[in-house]
């Protein structure tokens, strides 16, 4: 089986974006090739990238387990060929084609590209102090022969080269592709021209007259083989410009019928590109893997026994994998301050995020619990948020979905249409509008998803993953201390500098200091948010505002002692008590939650049984508190609320696993710090009210 190794440069904040849509892309055609009997080639990778960059793409990629994708490697490149990509292109084709290529390569050939597509450097003759071969060559696709390159000193040559011309140039006006094309000017022989359907660019003033033969035009018309590679090399990429009709060629109504009768201008290739773009954006990245979802490595023997028989869904969740992408907004952050605010929220939540930040001048890190087709809706929100363009410490760190909605299976009609029952595989009816040969590939795909390790009757995980998702927040955040808190509470204006301060002027140790902040409520939702603590104890009063959840679930904050809160204005400790649930300033060492609690019941109260156990002083700050603000019922409390075979599962079964649980983390508990810890099993309650 052929090994095609792939470069990519994974540099400025939107990498970690672009990154899973172009790798979606390369691993399409494969796992929806058209011949099922050819051999399909494996992947390496070679990334060039910066810090975090790098972090979150390691982390994804050892999460994502691709099949087909041996190896991904973030050093220098070691084999002999590579093929170099931009992250701004899309793979229509199989790259085996342009990787065979390689062999084909002469004697003093070291680098394979496609000429420029545009006019800019014969335009440029004259201003620009780089020169070219006509039209010269983009570089958003490259085929290198790295022995070769070693062999005639590539890298001392370019160096070389552009120290010469900086005598006269100041800068790059295309970056790298300037100076591959002055070393190329001096020495033609080392480059081969490949044809332009591997690097069909898509700028405003690409010209195809010189590079695309008729046969090629009237294949990709016919949906047969022809365009490889599109490359979007526009300035602007922004594709919601582009959906709505915005930055396309002014063609007359006669050059727009050719168009849509050829389908080969820029303008409607660059649409091309944003639909696939979007298609490729919204496709579950879970198609992609290997047999790989559930984990090896989770210790789960503890939980197989006794009632943990009888929860088979619950045992499954323990041993999910899910797909992490950290960073995948921040990358280019800069951190600074000793406290990070740390949560986790669905995308439903996100409307709260401009709120909190304006409120919270600080690092903050968050992960959002997402699919890819909501990943993409995020990332366009992120892009166009003033209020966070205006920040650079906020870190959104990704967690995906696992499973589908409902069963996936696959049948031939009388006009051989392939059919599914899952809302994410929509991608694959677009085989058929896209003039795919369908007959004998059902069977096919089906074979893929065997091969692939995917069932085809999968449900989509069943709990809300609360505390992995908590922990990958903690894990990515860079500061010494956190501020635990959930998605829809607000903080006080100022309570960063109020941490800041407190932590400076506190001269005991703080590592085994949990500092309490008081949470409220409201249901109001246009609240006069208060300022100072004055303003709040006005609004308790008046019965506007009130102790978090004092009418339905008082032990979960009832130990912060509300009563001497309001009277006091000097920090005061406070003991463990059962069902403990505050919101803490904690040192970020020991802020891991235990993963195996998820959706409700326990998944906060157990943190803080751990604290304890850890002889944890709980000291409640005395001016500074958060807000919970009203907001719809989650996606998971309304399918508990409105299910009644969810509410009795709930209570003839889970509650019984999640009593199993307890009884099991507090003997774990007393077998690591003694067994004073066995004193919780007192406080051992019923699952909480809902």
């Amino acid at each position: 089986m052929a090994l095609i190794d792939v470069a990519l440069v994974a540099g400025g904040e939107n990498a970690a974006r672009q990154v899973p849509i172009l790798v979606k892309s390369i691993f399409y055609h494969r796992l929806f090739s058209q011949n099922c009997k050819r051999p399909h080639p494996n992947f390496r990778f070679h990334i060039v990238c910066s810090g975090k960059t790098c972090k979150g793409l390691s982390v994804l990629f050892d999460t994502w387990k691709i099949a087909g994708l041996t190896q991904v490697h973030f050093y220098d490149i070691v084999e002999y060929e590579a093929i170099v990509l931009d992250l701004d292109t899309l793979i229509e084709g199989d790259l085996m084609d342009l990787w065979k290529t390689a062999e084909q390569l002469e004697n003093d050939e070291v680098i394979g590209l496609v000429e420029n597509q545009s006019e800019w450097y014969l335009m440029q003759h004259g201003k620009s102090f780089w020169p070219t071969l006509g039209h010269g060559f983009n570089t958003g696709v490259m085929l290198l022969d790295l022995k070769k390159m070693r062999k005639i000193d590539w890298s001392q040559y370019w160096r070389n080269v552009t120290r010469i011309y900086l005598k006269n140039a100041s800068h790059t006006s295309l970056a790298d592709q300037d100076i591959v094309n002055t070393a190329i000017y001096f020495n033609a022989n080392i480059v081969r021209r490949l044809p332009c359907v591997w690097n069909l660019q898509l700028g405003e003033n690409a010209n195809y007259a010189h590079c695309l033969t008729s046969e090629t035009m009237k294949n990709v018309r016919l949906g047969k083989k022809g365009l490889q590679i599109l490359h979007w090399n526009s300035p602007s990429k922004s594709i919601s410009l582009i959906k709505t009709g915005l930055g396309l060629d002014k063609e007359t109504e006669k050059e727009l019928d050719k168009t849509r009768r050829e389908s080969m201008t820029p303008a409607n290739l660059r649409l091309k590109f944003a639909m696939k773009l979007e298609r490729l954006s919204n496709l579950d990245g879970n198609l992609f893997r290997g047999n790989a979802t559930l984990s090896t490595e989770v210790k789960t023997s503890s939980y197989e026994k006794g009632i943990m028989r009888f929860c088979p869904l619950l045992r499954l969740e323990l041993k999910l994998r899910r797909r992490i992408l950290p960073f995948f907004y921040g990358s280019n952050s800069i951190i600074t301050g000793d406290v990070a605010l740390v949560s986790q929220l669905t995308l439903d939540r996100l409307h709260r995020l401009e709120e909190i930040a304006a409120h919270w001048e600080g690092p903050m890190s968050l992960t959002v619990y997402i699919t890819d087709r909501e990943a993409a809706i995020l990332a366009e929100y992120l892009e166009s948020s003033p209020v966070l363009a205006s920040r650079n410490n906020i870190c959104i760190h990704l967690v995906f979905q696992e499973g589908v909605s409902g069963e996936l299976e696959f049948y031939y009609d009388k006009n051989f249409v392939l059919k599914d029952e899952a809302a994410y595989l929509d991608d694959i009816v677009e085989v058929r509008r896209m003039d795919y040969e369908l007959e004998g590939r059902i069977e096919c795909l089906r074979q893929h998803f065997i091969d692939y390790g995917f069932h085809l009757r999968q449900e989509r995980s069943n709990y809300y993953p609360i505390n992995a998702l908590r922990n990958v927040a903690i894990r990515y955040s860079e500061t010494k201390h956190i501020f635990v808190i959930d998605f829809d509470f607000i903080p006080k204006p100022g309570l960063y500098a109020n941490f800041l301060n407190l932590l400076s002027t506190t001269i005991e140790n703080t590592t085994k200091v949990a500092y309490i902040v008081p949470a409220f409520e409201t249901f109001n939702s246009q609240l006069d948010f208060p300022s100072t603590k004055e303003e709040l104890l006005q609004q308790v009063a008046s019965e506007v505002v009130k102790p978090f959840r004092i009418d339905v679930w008082q032990t979960g904050h009832l130990a912060t002692n509300y009563s001497h809160w309001y009277s006091t204005d000097v920090a005061y400790g406070v003991t463990w008590d059962t069902d403990f649930e505050p919101y803490v300033l904690i040192n970020r060492e020991f802020g891991q939650f235990d993963e195996n609690f998820v959706g409700f019941g326990w998944n906060k109260v157990s943190f803080f049984m751990l604290l304890d156990a850890l002889d944890f002083k709980f000291i409640v700050i005395p001016d500074v508190f958060i807000i919970h603000f009203p907001h719809a019922p989650s996606v998971e409390s309304n399918r508990f609320r409105h299910s009644v075979a969810l509410r009795l599962f709930f209570f003839l079964i889970f509650r019984h696993c999640l009593e199993e649980l307890k009884v099991r983390y507090i003997k774990d508990l007393a077998s690591r710090y003694g067994v004073k810890s066995l004193k919780y099993l007192r406080f051992r309650h019923r699952t909480q009210k809902l």
